[in-house]
């Protein structure tokens, strides 16, 4: 066979593994919480898997430009809050 065509039936399998990869790959990571309610309940039942989201303990407020936690002239670190929890199989993010 001539190289053109060796070079054709390789670009139509790259093509055809992609096209596969795309249509069979699950890219979803976790399930969207949609209410308080269910927020309560996930935070009571299931296992926390990622510690992402920052907040703050008490009265002080997270200020997003240095990412510290201030209340009145008082700074303190933030903590490290749940961000996705298993349930028994099930992935919610935060």
């Amino acid at each position: 066979m001539k190289k053109n065509t060796w070079i054709g039936i390789g670009i139509i399998i790259l093509a055809v593994l992609v096209a596969g990869f795309l249509l069979f790959n699950n890219f979803k990571t976790g399930n969207v919480i949609e209410n308080e309610k269910q927020l309560d309940h996930i935070k009571d039942t299931c296992e926390c898997i990622e510690r992402n989201n920052l907040k703050c303990s008490g009265d002080f407020q997270l200020d997003p430009k240095d990412g510290m936690c201030k209340k009145l002239g008082a700074i303190t670190n933030p903590l490290l809050g749940c961000s996705k929890y298993d349930c028994q199989g099930e992935i919610y993010e935060i």
